[in-house]
Order: structure tokens, then sequence, then C-alpha cells
């Protein structure tokens, strides 16, 4: 399984999700939809509520940077 963009190669990949795959922004929240689709297909939460989590939880940040930002 892979996140492919126009110009990847599918050489060795089973199953392609098309996306953009060269932005972080655009790769969590690809990861965040991921995440999500699993958990409904397990059963964990239903496709009536929605998800809690938020999409800023699958993006990294720097602990220095995000010190700095919140001393300001």
């Amino acid at each position: 399984i892979a996140f492919c963009d126009t110009d990847a190669p599918l050489q060795n990949v089973d199953i392609a999700i098309p996306c953009n795959n060269r932005g972080r922004n655009s790769i969590a929240l690809m990861y965040w939809l991921l995440a999500r689709e699993v958990l409904r297909l397990r059963g964990a939460i239903p496709r009536s509520v929605p998800w809690e989590v938020k999409v800023d939880l699958f993006l990294y940040r720097d602990p220095e940077e995000a010190s700095k930002i919140e001393e300001t």
C-alpha cells in the first residue's frame, strides 16, 4: 500500500492511494483518513459519529519551536 502522486512509479505497489505526497500537511491528512477508516472497518468507531481526533495530532512539531511559540 502506498500514497502515490501522479509521477510515482508503481512497480512494487499492490494498492496505490492517489494523493499529494509532497506536502507534510497533505501526508498528515492522508494518515488521518487512513487511521479513521481502519477504525471504522474494525468497528471501533461508528460511521454515524464524527471522529473527535484532530488532524493536527498527525503533524510533527519540533518541541523547541512549539515552546518558542508559546512563550511569545
